[in-house]
Order: C-alpha cells, then sequence, then structure tokens
C-alpha cells in the first residue's frame, strides 16, 4: 500500500496529513480512534493503539509425539510471523515433554508469557511490542553484548580461563532472543519504515558474529589449557578484528561515507593477517588454530558488512551523496 501525500497547516503551527482509507478499515480504525506515532530517523510509524489494534490469534495443533526440536522451530516461526495469543492444543492431552517445550520457548524469546493451562492446551500471550521496546534499543542491547562477548573471549584467552569462555556460550541465546525480535517487529512494520530493514540486517550479522564468539571459546574449551596456551599466538588478530567491528558499530550511527569506505577497504588487511599467520607457520599449525584463524577471520569480514550495510543505509535517506 503506497502513496503520496500532502502535508496541509492549520491553526497556523499544525502539520496535517491524511491517512490511506484502506489502512482505516484493515486496522479496524474509526473516527476518534487513537494511533500511535513513532519517529524513526527521517520516517514515521503509525499503528493502531491497543483499542483499535487486532488481535492476531495463532493455534498450533499437535498430534501424537512431536519432535521437540521442530516443536521448538514451529514456535519460533509463528512467533515471528507475529501474534499476540498463541495456542498449542493436542487432541488428547498435553504431557510433560510438550509442557517444558514450550515453557523453554517462553524463556527463549522476548515478551510471551503463559497465561493459561489445561489438559490439552496451553495458551501463550505477546505481551511486549515495539511500542514499548523500539527495535533500535534492541539493536543497541545486541550490540553491548557482543562487545561483551568478544572481549570476554579475549580476555579468556590471555588468562587461559576456561570458565569465563563457557559463560560466553550461555550468553549466546540471549542474542537471539533480540535477534528473533527484531526480526518480528520489522515483518510487521516493513510497510511503514525502510529503516526496519536496515535493522533487520544488521541484527541478523550482529547474531552471527556472536555465534563466532561463541565457536571461538568451544573451540578453546575442547583444546583445554594446553589448547588456550597454543591460541594466545592469535590474539593480536583477534584484537584487530574486535577493533574492527567497534568502527563498524561506530560508524553504522555516524553517517560518514569516508570512513565507512575505510573501513570497508580494512578487509584486506584482515585477508593478509590471516595469510601471515598461515604461511608464516605452515607445517606448525594446530588443528585447533587453523579453526581459530576461520573464525576470527569471519568476524572481521562481518564488520565490513556492516560497514557497507552503513553505506546502503545513509544512500536510502538523502537524495545526494557526497564524497
Amino acid at each position: 500500500m503506497k502513496g503520496t501525500r500532502r502535508i496541509q497547516v492549520t491553526g497556523g503551527a499544525t502539520y496535517i496529513v491524511s491517512l490511506p482509507p484502506e489502512w482505516i478499515r484493515s486496522s479496524g480504525l474509526k473516527k476518534g480512534s487513537e494511533v500511535i506515532v513513532r519517529v524513526a530517523g527521517k520516517h514515521l510509524q503509525i499503528s493502531p493503539a491497543a483499542e483499535g489494534k487486532i488481535v492476531i490469534q495463532k493455534t498450533l495443533l499437535i498430534n501424537g509425539e512431536p519432535d521437540v526440536y521442530e516443536m521448538q522451530r514451529a514456535m519460533t516461526s509463528l512467533y515471528i510471523a507475529g501474534f499476540d495469543t498463541l495456542i498449542i492444543r493436542s487432541g488428547r492431552y498435553i504431557n510433560k515433554t510438550i509442557r517444558d517445550a514450550v515453557t523453554r520457548f517462553a524463556r527463549m524469546v522476548m515478551g510471551v508469557e503463559v497465561i493459561e493451562e489445561t489438559s490439552n492446551a496451553i495458551v501463550l500471550q505477546n505481551v511486549i511490542r515495539i511500542n514499548t521496546f523500539p527495535e533500535e534499543s534492541a539493536i543497541r542491547r545486541m550490540i553491548l553484548m557482543i562487545r561483551t562477548m568478544i572481549e570476554d573471549v579475549i580476555k579468556g584467552l590471555r588468562t587461559e580461563d576456561l570458565d569465563l569462555l563457557k559463560n560466553v556460550i550461555e550468553r549466546d541465546a540471549e542474542v537471539d532472543r533480540y535477534q528473533w525480535y527484531i526480526y518480528r517487529e520489522t515483518r510487521l512494520m516493513s510497510e511503514h519504515a525502510s529503516s526496519n530493514t536496515f535493522n533487520l540486517i544488521l541484527s541478523r550479522i550482529l547474531e552471527r558474529i556472536a555465534d563466532h564468539s561463541v565457536n571461538i571459546s568451544s573451540i578453546i574449551i575442547k583444546g583445554g589449557k594446553k589448547g588456550a596456551r597454543q591460541a594466545k599466538v592469535l590474539l593480536e588478530f583477534l584484537e584487530f578484528s574486535y577493533r574492527m567491528f567497534e568502527d563498524a558499530i561506530k560508524e553504522f550511527y555516524a553517517d560518514d561515507f569516508t570512513e565507512m569506505n575505510s573501513l570497508i577497504e580494512r578487509k584486506l588487511d584482515i585477508v593478509k593477517m590471516r595469510d601471515s599467520f598461515l604461511f608464516r607457520n605452515n607445517g606448525r599449525n594446530s588443528g585447533l588454530n587453523m579453526l581459530l584463524v576461520e573464525e576470527i577471520t569471519r568476524i572481521g569480514f562481518y564488520s565490513t558488512d556492516i560497514a557497507e550495510l552503513s553505506m546502503d543505509r545513509m544512500a536510502s535517506s538523502v537524495d545526494t551523496l557526497v564524497l
């Protein structure tokens, strides 16, 4: 649903614009209904207030004894698709395995609570939406979590602290929660602001960087204290990739085209550092370090992806781009 509307002025200082009647009808609104207006950069997002909001109810029917993983995946998909109420219903009764899976799912995602249980049904309700927790806030929380994850990987490697690395792995689930939330809200709000698309892509990149931090921790833990000592030769490489990540996040919000371009060109530095390690230590690399090199390289590459995304985001919001 696209179209243009002319801005008018009333009372000398109040700007007004008409809303598409099709959207009014499909949203269940009428004269006197309230809407939520939210500023997102140069865009405005308009959504129905609670009283005019269409309630989305979805149902997951369970036949027999479902595979727990498939059930979790189905509930996650329904969450991303967007629901206000989700009913998990069984033709017979819901056993402990199914109840535990539903409970785990409610902990895995943001803003979902169990509000009712019977012998053959469990009702979940979504209690948080973008007007109370903006996706920009979720993005910044993701950035903070990933920053501390990588810092703790560096610290854990430097001090051979395997417990700290295990803690990094445990934090990955929290990053996933934010990414699914952003995915869902972007899908629901995509018609109202193109900035949502960039937030969605950024959240996916951040989630991948978190995965690589977890992979690094897992590889070192498998090698034990001896593996941690061997892996210390890669500290400089890991710290360099982390600095690239920090710079990329800074530029995502700075709108500095020159700096973005400079950061993208640093992908060559990542390649050189990777190749330098591989060839300098040819024949003497442990399998553990070979795996770590690839994981660290991916963090650097994803950081340049953030810079490229920043350029796309900036270009979409200006009429003239100055080099």
